[in-house]
């Protein structure tokens, strides 16, 4: 979606890993390996889960990687989601800051804590649809499954979320509506890159199945 002689910008699908894990699950089918002629040994300045699809920036080399880095976290990069999720929000708008930790009872999952690292989503209801509520989340830290952990503690979780989510729920609305994936997109990202300190603003739609969706949802 975008490249400069610093970084790059990618609208990354669901269902794609981004890097190789440890097991070897999923050797030859991560981002990093479809992209090993662009990007070497790959520089990912952050992360998107495997069913979490859009914006993802990576640097092509360590100076703009170590750049990119220190603007994550000193919190000058903007990152935006669209996020839907069950229920109607007492709230319109208003920030979870909630400390998250890995699961004492299972190790893959995350969880609120207050032994966890802090972390904090600001959001914004954009429509409203009966049973449903589309968000725009801003994330103010990067923890792993952040908005995820975030809306699953308030009881409103992602939509198709098969790990935090509702599963009688999500059964009801995969039934109704085709939905395969959790309904989360990594929407806008801004930065600042190392190619002549210029500001970087990459909006991502939403891809042809999360659009197919809320077309049937409006009707």
């Amino acid at each position: 979606m975008y490249e400069d002689k610093a970084c790059f910008v990618v609208n990354k699908p669901a269902g794609l890993v981004v890097h190789p894990d440890a097991g070897g699950k999923y050797a030859g089918k991560t981002l990093v390996d479809l992209m090993k002629d662009k990007i070497g040994d790959g520089r990912l300045v952050h992360r998107l889960d495997k069913d979490t699809s859009g914006v993802l920036i990576i640097a092509k080399n360590n100076e703009s990687l170590e750049n990119l880095r220190m603007q994550f976290k000193e919190h000058k990069v903007e990152k935006i989601y669209l996020a839907l999720v069950k229920g109607i929000l007492e709230h319109k708008e208003g920030i979870i800051d909630s400390p998250i930790a890995r699961r004492l009872s299972d190790k893959r999952k995350m969880g609120v804590s207050l032994d966890g690292r802090r972390a904090i989503s600001h959001f914004r209801v954009l429509k409203e649809f009966g049973d449903v509520s589309l968000l725009q989340v801003r994330i103010e830290t990067g923890r792993m499954h952040q908005i995820r952990v975030h809306f699953a503690a308030i009881k409103h979780p992602v939509v198709c979320d098969d790990v935090y989510g509702h599963r009688k729920f999500n059964a009801a609305f995969v039934k109704k509506y085709g939905l395969e994936r959790q309904f989360l997109h990594a929407w806008k990202i801004t930065f600042r890159s190392l190619d002549g300190g210029k500001i970087v603003k990459v909006e991502a739609g939403l891809p042809e199945g999360l659009e197919e969706v809320m077309g049937k949802i409006k009707k």
